[in-house]
C-alpha cells in the first residue's frame, strides 16, 4: 500500500494517537479501581506493589494498561513518521 504523505495523513495518525491515549487512560483508571478494591478487601491503607496476591489480583487490568501503552508508543512513532515524511518528503523514495 503507498501512504500520501499529506497533511490528511498527519491528521489521521494524530486522532489515532489521541483515541490510544484515552484508551490508556482508561485503562490506567481501571488498574486504580482495582487497586482501591484490593486496599478495601485486604482492610490496607496501602498496598505493597511486590504482594504476589496484589500483583496476581491486578495482572489483566495492568496488562492490558501496559498493552495500551505500547500501542500509544507505536502510534506517536508513526505520527512523527507522517509528519516527517510531510515536511521532507518520504526518504524510502529518495524525496527530501
Amino acid at each position: 500500500m503507498t501512504t500520501v504523505w499529506d497533511e490528511s495523513e498527519v491528521a489521521k495518525r494524530a486522532l489515532e494517537l489521541f483515541r490510544i491515549e484515552l484508551e490508556v487512560r482508561s485503562a490506567y483508571d481501571a488498574c486504580l479501581r482495582r487497586t482501591e478494591k484490593f486496599e478495601r478487601k485486604n482492610s490496607i491503607d496501602r498496598v505493597d506493589h511486590q504482594d504476589s496476591a496484589y500483583v496476581a489480583y491486578t495482572a489483566k487490568k495492568f496488562d492490558v494498561y501496559q498493552d495500551a501503552k505500547r500501542a500509544a508508543k507505536r502510534a506517536k512513532d508513526r505520527l512523527t513518521t507522517a509528519c516527517s515524511n510531510c515536511l521532507n518528503g518520504d526518504p524510502a523514495k529518495g524525496a527530501a
